[in-house]
């Protein structure tokens, strides 16, 4: 999911999705293996001698700048450059990890010279650069057995930002082995007494957004919103990334409730961080 953002936008905006978690189980046909002549891993239907490189691809400039960096892993999923949504799936270990309109490749072993993103290009893009944005709700009854998945989903998606609600002590978990696997470049916003309620924690690359302020605000229910202004690294432009968990299935009332609650919550935060708002959950 991608969202383009408008530094020239005065008014705020909402994005709200839901993802549910799908489990893919890939089986290599035995005589695979004996007819391979090249290296193989697992979920990969071909060597990795028979991907086209990565560094082929019309955008990999970008990818290699913006959407993958220096990633580790063997495959990217590479987009069209007029492609409905043209950002790379990075970091992936199998082809199948690749999502609509995206087409398997290898990852030049040690990176590969990328080419320098124009200052004509940077300034043609500066109102429309492509940040992904996730939200997703992690079932906490099951989550602890559930920590490696989750990151293997969250590196396949490669939000920049993401709200993540029904998380309690796995946090930090989930945080670590992101982290190991990706290089130090994640950070939950830290304001507020995020583990005391049923809230959105607000996840985001450091390597792509600094932290300016955030802080948790409680409603009813041990119910709560999360919000965090952050600001782009490339190009200074900032936002409220915003997150909530109202309570389900209890009739309209507690949802109008919520809805009324978190948009003076908002407007009062938007008073002292004067940034669009991204409201996700």
């Amino acid at each position: 999911v991608a969202a383009s953002l408008n530094p020239a936008a005065t008014q705020s905006f909402s994005v709200m999705m839901c993802l549910g978690l799908v489990s893919l189980q890939l089986l290599l046909a035995p005589q695979a293996f004996a007819e391979a002549s090249v290296p193989m891993l697992r979920g990969l239907t071909r060597g990795l001698a028979e991907l086209p490189s990565c560094a082929e691809k019309p955008n990999f400039h970008l990818a290699r700048a913006s959407w993958c960096g220096e990633q580790k892993e063997p495959l990217a999923c590479s987009k069209d450059v007029d492609s409905l949504n043209p950002i790379w799936d990075c970091h992936l270990q199998a082809e199948a990890g690749c999502s609509l309109g995206g087409s398997p490749c290898a990852w030049p072993e040690g990176g590969a010279p990328a080419r320098e993103v124009s200052s004509d290009w940077q300034n043609q893009n500066a109102q429309g650069q492509a940040t992904r944005f996730v939200t997703w709700n992690l079932y906490v009854f099951t989550l602890a057995g559930r920590i490696h998945p989750v990151v293997d989903e969250l590196l396949r998606m490669q939000p920049e930002i993401a709200a993540i609600p029904e998380m309690w002590h796995e946090k930090g978990a989930i945080l670590d082995v992101l982290n190991q696997r990706s290089g130090n470049v994640w950070a939950f916003a830290t304001g507020g007494a995020t583990e005391q309620f049923n809230d959105a924690d607000i996840l985001f690359r450091t390597d792509k957004w600094e932290h300016i302020a955030s802080d948790l605000v409680p409603f009813s229910a041990g119910r709560a919103i999360n919000w965090a202004a952050l600001r782009r690294k490339s190009d200074g432009y900032a936002l409220i990334a915003s997150g909530t968990h109202p309570l389900c299935c209890q009739g309209d009332y507690v949802i109008t409730e919520a809805v009324d609650f978190v948009t003076k919550t908002l407007s009062q935060v938007q008073n002292r961080h004067p940034y669009p708002i991204v409201l996700m959950g």
